[in-house]
């Protein structure tokens, strides 16, 4: 059966899980179903031109989620700035660490204590996971993976790429 036929049979029966609904990117995040923008299981939305948008809280139009494992700090920028209600932020450098800063609204889970922690991740967010540069953020996008989170991103560089491209930060 085509694609084509596949959506079809999405929209008719309104099911995102059934094989072909939705696109799943390389690391296995569906990117077309918007659960906290309200879409209903049955609807396809950006493409894999990337060239869908998504609301923001403040109406402005934000690009596709990336497909893929990482999103940059200029995405995540973005977003944050719009106040994107589809995006969480997940901190999980070190303590040691915290001090240098981090982006405004980040859950702080350090990497060690997040399996103990999943419950306060919320799956039906999209989850971008930052830590110092990258080293805590790769093992936390497999423990993500490896219990079934369905919207989850790394957000290339960290902290410290945050802070040359001089985007602000808050401290405790």
């Amino acid at each position: 059966m085509t694609q084509l036929g596949l959506s079809a049979i999405c929209l008719f029966t309104g099911v995102l899980a059934f094989a072909g609904c939705s696109h799943t990117a390389q690391n296995g995040n569906a990117v077309d179903a918007n659960p906290a923008a309200g879409a209903d299981a049955g609807t396809i939305a950006a493409e894999d031109s990337g060239q869908g948008t998504a609301g923001s809280s403040d109406g402005r139009s934000l690009p596709a989620w990336p497909i893929g494992k990482y999103i940059s700090i200029d995405e995540v920028y973005a977003r944050s700035q719009a106040n994107d209600p589809e995006m969480l932020l997940v901190n999980v450098v070190d303590p040691e660490y915290y001090n240098l800063g981090h982006i405004a609204h980040s859950l702080k889970i350090p990497y060690d204590q997040l399996p103990a922690r999943l419950g306060e991740l919320d799956p039906t967010r999209h989850i971008v996971i930052y830590c110092r540069r990258g080293v805590r953020s790769e093992s936390a996008y497999i423990t993500l993976r490896d219990n079934a989170f369905p919207l989850f991103w790394v957000m290339e560089g960290g902290i410290e790429r945050w802070l040359d491209a001089k985007y602000p930060t808050v401290a405790d």
